[in-house]
């Protein structure tokens, strides 16, 4: 079967890059094609009904796409996630609506239409909108921090709802998404795991970094309070580690390494300790066995939260201890006893499950 994903493949970030070659790996592993589809951006929900900013976001796209094809200076990230383009099977070229047997949308942060980046904004194709395809599914996608309120607050639960009910299954990822899918449609969808968790690609040959004895601090610019940052440069000098800050720069670390998407998961293999405050940067600190810890953010100085989607994944997986409620627990976090037999346990079931889902969901196509 001609399979398409319709994900967050382009997104310079390396926690949507990986869930999408993941479960581009899971699909294959079945035995069928996949190519990724394009999403268009659409304007951010509050300003879905002015017209100059939609004229606005068209624009923006028309100059963006000149920018790329006569390919002015990009930043140096950017640059490393483009030369990584061919390992999702992609090119600089964008696919919108492409004729496919299955679309599956996610996973990641897809249906999150409330946030506010306007590089995604209210994205109808996120819900089905113009697919073109015989059967359309979704795996592990998530609402992210949009929650059923403010579905209500912003008047498109009727809308989301609707949309919601052209799927012919759907799989999400976090108890807050399963909630709105059931508030919504009065269905219970079913609850998967992030395609990176159980998808093996940390057996894969990723890079190897180069470097020793260091600790990862792994999150957005701007996060990270003045009392974390002491907090985690007295227990890297305690243990006489470097800071390397990967994703964003982070003004205390010692070193930021911009890397490429195939060599994220060479340096959290080769970490002593992992902070973060991100999902995946969870994610890939599990997957490698890692003495890690996670701040949640119900609230920040940069205006995002990730409460809804960390709390669950930590909950899940049976790793609540990881969680730094209070900075001054951070090392008792990082170097306490991580169960990972168990953790293995949940994410082999839960790979199971995964399996099964997408063999029974990827099938012979429903005439629509």
């Amino acid at each position: 079967m001609l399979v398409g994903i319709l994900s967050m493949q382009r997104i310079v970030n390396y926690g949507s890059f990986m869930q999408a070659y993941s479960l581009k790996k899971m699909v294959e592993s079945l035995g069928h094609r996949v190519v990724f589809v394009d999403y268009k951006p659409n304007v951010l929900i509050e300003d879905r009904n002015d017209k100059t900013k939609r004229q606005e976001l068209l624009y923006q796209e028309i100059k963006d796409g000149i920018k790329f094809h006569i390919l002015k200076k990009y930043g140096e990230q950017q640059k490393k996630f483009i030369e990584c383009y061919p390992i999702l099977g992609i090119s600089k070229f964008k696919a919108y609506h492409t004729r496919v047997d299955v679309l599956i949308v996610g996973s990641d942060e897809v249906f999150n239409c409330t946030q506010r980046n306007p590089k995604v904004g209210f994205a109808l194709d996120f819900f089905g909108e113009n697919n073109r395809a015989r059967r359309l599914i979704t795996y592990a996608a998530s609402f992210g921090s949009t929650t059923y309120e403010k579905l209500c607050s912003y008047k498109v639960d009727a809308q989301i709802k609707n949309d919601l009910k052209r799927f012919d299954a759907i799989s999400v990822r976090d108890n807050n998404s399963y909630s709105i899918v059931e508030e919504l449609c009065g269905v219970k969808s079913n609850l998967n795991l992030d395609p990176v968790l159980v998808s093996g690609i940390e057996n894969e040959p990723w890079i190897e970094a180069n470097i020793e004895n260091f600790i990862i601090v792994y999150g957005y610019a701007g996060r990270f309070a003045e009392e974390e940052k002491q907090a985690i440069v007295e227990f890297a000098h305690k243990n006489k580690l470097k800071t390397i800050s990967l994703c964003d720069y982070q003004d205390f670390c010692d070193q930021h390494i911009v890397c490429r998407p195939d060599e994220i998961l060479g340096y959290f293999k080769k970490a002593n300790y992992i902070v973060t405050d991100t999902f995946h940067g969870t994610i890939f600190s599990v997957i490698f066995h890692k003495q890690f810890g996670t701040f949640c953010r119900s609230k920040s100085n940069t205006g995002s939260t990730n409460q809804e989607k960390l709390l669950d994944l930590l909950h899940r997986l049976q790793l609540e201890n990881q969680l730094i409620k209070d900075v001054r627990n951070l090392e008792t976090s990082l170097t306490s006893e991580i169960d990972y037999e168990s953790v293995d346990l949940i994410r082999e079931q839960e790979k199971a499950k995964s399996i099964n889902y997408l063999r029974a969901n990827i099938s012979i196509p429903k005439e629509r």
